[in-house]
């Protein structure tokens, strides 16, 4: 998403060749951080002297052969409005409507850019007056070489300009503002970021040599690496803030082991060009996304972001789980992201004795068939937003993770499987879309985390929840699951084998019975159930079992698999399928019958029947060949 006007370079500002000119930074209405030192810049005459005065401080400069000048001012206290003043003989220049207070730079890509009128949660926020709040943004554009100036622009923070500024940036102002101790302290909120941009755009080139050329990415609009520091951060020069926020990511997903070098190179790089080693990061770890990205799914660049800031001093990671629906990758709803961000701030930076973030994992010990998970929660302890405690899977020494019966115990929880005899590894909200409740009191939710090192998973072998189900992506094959429990997609080496008849007349079905109590019961298991029947559906390389349980006292549970009109089906004697369809061929073994199906609903095709009887239990195994 790219809003606004976009350029390829740079014209500094109209003025004569003698005239006193303020860096780029230096607008009217603008905050300056207050309690750092302040660095001042422009340019004037050659080899000309210029008085600064801001408020009761004031210093001298002298430009040097090329008009540039630079001057420091002790660090002044949160207040203003003031007047920043530069004078030389005759010609001056003023900066008016000057605030002291506390400036975060607000970076990062298209949901950090996604503007508070596209947001559903933008009315009551809007309609707030924000006295000591301003809105600063740095214009957007790429250039091959570093520069000196940028187009920024500092407003206040009115209806108008609120409505087409950063939705996150400014609810996170909203809720600092709010609270008590920042009172009397006004606020500055830079916007300074692009949609669809990767995190080697915003890295300086020398930065970088230490990758291969050949693994730097590009944006998906073509911005190479270092092309938007050299244009949008390179012209901040040394300002000051009090904290970063970044909110990226996305576009670097298809490749989080990358992203975990990058993004710890990108806080060190910021803070060198700033004269702030401990310069505070707060990163917002990407919320609920179910789609792949380059065949990735996002609990890995989660890890990745999780790392980064693990590495790095003065770091915190806002989790943000649970926020949207998954769906969109642009979510409307921003409100809470920026209040979490609000918290952690107050927390980490401010250093506030609150609740600013989650539970957050200690270690895992196991204990013969369980396993106890212990969190610091600083005295807020655990709670769930449900009756159970969803999200933990477990893994003995094969490393297959299931799904995990978790009971919290004080500041632990405690974990154990049926089908894990003695685990030793853990996962917690490890999906694209983490069915996962485990927070404190105060409702933050706990960090996706794994105790288990193994490799990023890639391509394949991992179910993720959709709106109304589940998909699999397998190496020869991939199914849909519905919300009903029904399979309505089978396709095996790229040929459809399920009827896409609607209801009950295409894919599979139970008579009468629809599964759907939806569960991920580890990372190769699926399970579609009621009160009465269940399809328990186990992935494997090259096929699957789905395994259809009858609890009914008295009544037959038939289980239909309706076949695209295109397929071929030949039975043999050991009551099983062979099936192709140009080329393709499933072999399904388990079936108790072919029967020819004609419906002005459906599709004319035939139709796989099972009987499972009360009681009872069937296996149908299906393999791809």
């Amino acid at each position: 998403m790219i809003a606004g006007f976009i350029s390829l370079g740079f014209s500094a500002r109209p003025a004569l060749a003698d005239a006193v000119r303020f860096g780029s930074p230096f607008t009217d209405h603008m905050v300056i951080q207050r309690g750092k030192p302040i660095q001042l810049w422009g340019n004037a005459a050659p080899a000309s002297t210029i008085a600064i005065h801001l408020g009761d401080q004031q210093a001298e400069a002298k430009a040097g052969a090329d008009g540039a000048w630079h001057a420091t001012l002790k660090p002044i206290a949160a207040g203003g409005p003031y007047s920043l003043t530069a004078s030389a003989g005759p010609e001056s220049a003023t900066i008016s409507d000057v605030l002291i207070g506390d400036v975060w730079l607000c970076s990062g890509q298209s949901n950090m850019q996604m503007s508070l009128g596209e947001c559903v949660d933008a009315a009551a926020v809007m309609a707030v007056t924000h006295r000591n709040l301003r809105l600063g943004r740095v214009g957007q554009a790429w250039t091959p070489t570093p520069q000196t100036t940028a187009k920024i622009d500092w407003t206040a923070a009115d209806a108008m300009h609120a409505k087409a500024f950063s939705a996150v940036a400014y609810n996170f102002a909203h809720e600092l503002e709010s609270d008590p101790a920042m009172a009397n302290v006004p606020i500055g909120i830079l916007e300074d970021c692009l949609g669809g941009t990767v995190a080697e755009s915003w890295i300086p080139r020398q930065a970088l040599s230490s990758f291969d050329p050949k693994e730097l990415q590009s944006s998906m609009f073509g911005i190479g690496p270092t092309l938007l520091y050299n244009a949008m951060i390179a012209p901040l020069g040394e300002s000051a803030f009090t904290g970063v926020i970044w909110y990226q990511g996305e576009g670097n997903a298809g490749e989080p082991q990358r992203y975990a070098k990058l993004l710890p190179l990108l806080f060190q790089t910021w803070r060198e060009q700033f004269h702030d080693p401990n310069l505070p990061f707060l990163v917002v770890q990407l919320p609920d996304y179910a789609p792949d990205w380059g065949g990735v799914y996002w609990q890995w660049i989660r890890e990745s972001q999780a790392k980064a800031v693990a590495s790095t001093p003065s770091t915190a990671l806002a989790i943000t789980i649970n926020t949207n629906d998954g769906w969109n990758l642009h979510p409307q709803g921003k409100h809470e992201i920026g209040r979490r961000l609000a918290l952690l701030a107050r927390q980490q930076v401010y250093r506030e004795k609150i609740i600013g973030s989650g539970p957050e994992f200690k270690s895992a010990k196991p204990d013969g068939s369980r396993l106890i998970v212990t969190f610091e929660t600083n005295g807020d302890g655990l709670s769930s937003g449900t009756s159970s405690v969803d999200g933990f899977m477990i893994a003995g020494e094969d490393g297959v993770y299931r799904s995990a019966e978790a009971v919290i115990d004080g500041d632990s929880v405690v974990l154990s499987s049926a089908t894990v005899a003695m685990p030793l590894t853990v996962r917690y909200a490890w999906a694209g879309v983490p069915c996962s409740t485990l927070t404190n009191r105060s409702g933050l939710p706990a960090a996706p985390f794994r105790t288990d090192s193994l490799p990023v998973s890639k391509g394949h072998g991992e179910p993720q929840r959709q709106s109304t189900g589940f998909t699999f992506k397998g190496i020869d094959y991939q199914i849909a699951v519905s919300g009903e429990g029904r399979i309505t997609s089978l396709i095996a080496r790229n040929r459809q084998f399920l009827s896409n008849a609607p209801d009950s007349w295409g894919g599979t079905s139970i008579a009468n019975r629809t599964l759907q109590q939806l569960r991920l019961l580890g990372p190769e298991t699926i399970m579609c159930s009621n009160n009465e029947t269940s399809l328990r559906i186990e992935l494997k390389d090259n096929g699957m079992d789905w395994i259809i349980t009858n609890t009914h006292p008295k009544e037959d549970a038939k289980f239909h698999i309706a076949l695209s009109p295109a397929v071929e089906a030949v039975s043999d004697a050991n009551n099983a399928v062979t099936l192709n369809r140009k080329g393709a061929t499933l072999r399904i073994s388990g079936i108790d019958r072919v029967i020819q199906f004609h419906d002005v609903a459906a599709d004319d095709g035939k139709v796989l029947e099972i009987d499972v009887p009360p009681g009872g239990t069937k296996v149908i195994i299906l393999e791809v060949h």
